[in-house]
């Protein structure tokens, strides 16, 4: 793959919907962050429940359709979705056990 060579109509199309695909990933961890993993909306009636957790890994699950369409064209290699062998790196985390 030349690096130096301009996009293709395809290949924006397909960084455009990962790009897309990660910004919905950072947003359901904000709703997460803000309201719990598991919302309730009061200002409606019957009141409605949001399942936050559900949400991310819907999102997650589309992060991997976009990475499956990048992979399946050539323009990335290996799989970062497959199982971590090994201890985490636990360098920048401060309240995780050693195995989460």
């Amino acid at each position: 793959m030349n690096v130096n060579k301009p996009l293709t109509p395809a290949q924006i199309e397909r960084i455009s919907y990962l790009a897309e695909e990660c910004a919905e990933v950072a947003q359901t961890c904000m709703k997460i962050l803000r309201h719990g993993w598991v919302a309730m909306d009061h200002s409606v009636a019957p009141t409605v429940e949001y399942a936050n957790h559900i949400e991310l890994a819907n999102e997650l699950r589309n992060v991997r359709m976009a990475y499956e369409r990048l992979f399946r064209a050539g323009e990335i290699m290996g799989d970062p979705f497959a199982p971590v062998k090994g201890p985490f790196n636990q360098r920048y985390f401060h309240h995780q056990d050693k195995d989460a």
